[in-house]
C-alpha cells in the first residue's frame, strides 16, 4: 500500500511564485516512477504555471475560510504536510492522528517588517506560531532553522533540507528575447525585489567605485523597478544608459541574462536560503554576495563575499572578478561543481525519507 500524502501549499490566490514553483518541482519529482510508493494529492489541485494574485478580499476568503474546510476533509491521508510556513494556520484542521510536517523557508516579516503594518506582522506571528503543532519542522537552511528559535521560541529540533536547482536548465546558454540589446561594456546583474532587505540602496556606491577602476560598467536588474531615489543616484553615477531595467522576466529569459553578463551581484541582508546565487553558478556566472544570513551556506567557497554595510569591500570584489581570468574561471568552474551538489531530486529523496520515518511512527530525533 502506498503512503497518502496530503500536500497543503500555498493557495494559488496569493499569487506567490518563487512558492508556486516549490510546488511545481515537488509535483515534478513526486509524479517520478522513483517515488511510485507514495500516493499524493493536493486539495488545491495541480501546482499552477504561474498564478495571479487575486484582490485582497478574495485572497483572504480563500485563505482563512474557503481553503481551510478543504484541508479538512483529509480522507485517509498518513502525512499532511504544509508547504509554506505561511500556511501553518492549515494545521489546525488536519486531525490528530495524521501526522504534520511544515516547511519554514524563512521568517522575513518578523526579522525586517519593512512595508508591513503592525497587523500585518500580528498576523503572520499568529499564522506561523501554528508550527508548534507539527510532528516534524523543516528549514531551507541553518539559518533560517536558528530564526525559529529566535523569532517564535520554538526550541525543537529542526532538520534542514536545502533547496534545489536544475543545474541542466541553467547551463544550456539561451537566447534573449527579440530586440533585447544590452550595453556594450561589463554587465552586473541584479535579481529581486526592491524590499529594505535586499539592500539595493548601495548599488549607486558600488558601481560608481567599480566604474571608476574599470570605466563604464552596466547594472542589468530583473524584478521589480528601483525606487526613484535609487535609480536616480545609479542614473549620477554609471549614466542612465548603462541602467537597463527589465522588471519581470521568464524563466527562460532569466536563464540566457545569466549566460549574456559578467557577475550576478547579490547585496542582500536576508535570505532564508538564497536560490539566485545556486541559479547563477549553475550558468556559469560567477557571484559577489553579502555575507549575510543563509547565503554562505548556499555558496559555500566558491563566491565572492562582502559585508552588506560595506559598500567598498563590494566594489572590491567585482573589480577583483573582472580584472582576474584565472580568479573568473576558477569561480565559474567550482559553481557549477557546487550547484550540480543542490538538486531537487536530492531534495525530494530527502523528504521522502522523512515521509517514511513519520509513517512508521517516528518523530523529530
Amino acid at each position: 500500500m502506498p503512503y497518502k500524502i496530503l500536500w497543503l501549499p500555498t493557495p494559488p490566490s496569493e499569487g506567490c511564485a518563487s512558492m508556486d514553483r516549490y510546488w511545481r518541482e515537488l509535483e515534478r519529482e513526486f509524479t517520478a516512477k522513483a517515488f511510485g510508493e507514495f500516493e499524493v494529492r493536493c486539495p488545491f489541485g495541480r501546482a499552477p504555471a504561474r498564478s495571479a494574485q487575486a484582490p485582497r478580499l478574495l485572497r483572504i476568503w480563500n485563505k482563512y475560510f474557503r481553503l481551510p474546510r478543504l484541508v479538512g476533509r483529509v480522507g485517509d491521508a498518513q502525512i499532511a504536510h504544509v508547504l509554506d510556513h505561511s500556511s501553518a494556520h492549515f494545521l489546525r484542521r488536519i486531525p490528530a492522528m495524521v501526522k504534520k510536517i511544515v516547511t519554514v523557508h524563512d521568517l522575513a516579516p518578523l526579522e525586517d517588517p519593512d512595508g508591513l503594518t503592525p497587523k500585518q506582522i500580528a498576523r503572520f506571528r499568529n499564522t506561523v506560531s501554528n508550527i508548534r503543532l507539527a510532528d516534524l519542522l523543516l528549514a531551507d537552511s541553518a539559518y533560517t532553522a536558528r530564526a525559529i528559535g529566535t523569532f517564535l521560541g520554538e526550541e525543537r529540533d529542526v532538520h534542514v533540507l536545502p533547496l534545489g536547482v536544475h543545474a541542466e536548465h541553467f547551463a544550456s546558454d539561451g537566447s534573449l528575447a527579440p530586440g533585447r540589446m544590452l550595453p556594450q561594456c561589463p554587465r552586473i546583474l541584479s535579481v529581486g525585489s526592491n524590499l529594505r532587505r535586499k539592500n539595493l540602496r548601495i548599488l549607486p556606491e558600488v558601481l560608481s567605485e567599480v566604474s571608476k577602476v574599470l570605466g563604464p560598467v552596466a547594472l542589468i536588474r530583473v524584478g521589480a523597478r528601483l525606487d526613484e531615489a535609487t535609480l536616480g543616484r545609479l542614473h549620477e553615477a554609471i549614466g542612465s544608459e548603462h541602467v537597463v531595467e527589465l522588471g519581470n522576466c521568464a524563466d527562460d529569459e532569466l536563464v540566457a541574462l545569466l549566460h549574456h553578463v559578467d557577475a550576478l551581484f547579490f547585496p542582500s541582508t536576508l535570505e532564508g536560503f538564497g536560490l539566485p546565487l545556486l541559479e547563477a553558478m549553475a550558468a556559469g556566472c560567477p557571484v559577489v554576495s553579502s555575507n549575510a544570513s543563509s547565503l554562505p551556506e548556499v555558496g559555500g567557497d566558491d563566491v565572492l563575499y562582502f559585508r552588506p554595510d560595506q559598500p567598498a569591500e563590494a566594489a572590491a570584489q567585482i573589480v577583483s572578478l573582472l580584472q582576474k581570468p584565472r580568479l573568473r574561471e576558477e569561480l565559474i568552474t567550482r559553481g557549477k561543481q557546487r550547484a550540480a551538489e543542490f538538486s531537487w531530486a536530492s531534495h525530494a529523496q530527502k523528504l521522502a525519507a522523512h515521509y517514511r520515518k513519520l509513517a512508521h511512527g517516528g518523530g523529530e530525533s
